[in-house]
């Protein structure tokens, strides 16, 4: 299972702290990240294609965000019982 937050204007500490909450969790056995994302055109010669950049900190992940498709936070958590954890679903 896979917990994904967005950033918004002045919210991102904000939308850490939750993720970082979420990873600690009752029923939450394990986790990685979270980890900065950004979607971003990738050009090799006359080929391009959409790729969702991961990055480990900051700093590159900044780099290759826009106004359009700026830094969001992606988060990977393992369930002790995951038949039973609800489906929830922000859009």
């Amino acid at each position: 299972m896979a917990a994904t937050v967005g950033s918004v204007p002045g919210g991102l500490p904000a939308e850490l702290a939750r993720l970082e909450q979420l990873s600690r969790a009752p029923g939450v056995t394990g986790h990685s990240g979270p980890f900065p994302v950004t979607f971003a055109a990738l050009r090799v010669g006359s080929r391009t294609a959409n790729v969702m950049a991961e990055g480990r900190d900051q700093g590159p992940a900044r780099s290759l965000a826009t106004r359009a498709e700026p830094v969001s936070y992606l988060l990977n958590v393992k369930l002790a019982h995951p038949a039973s954890a609800e489906l929830v679903m922000n859009e």
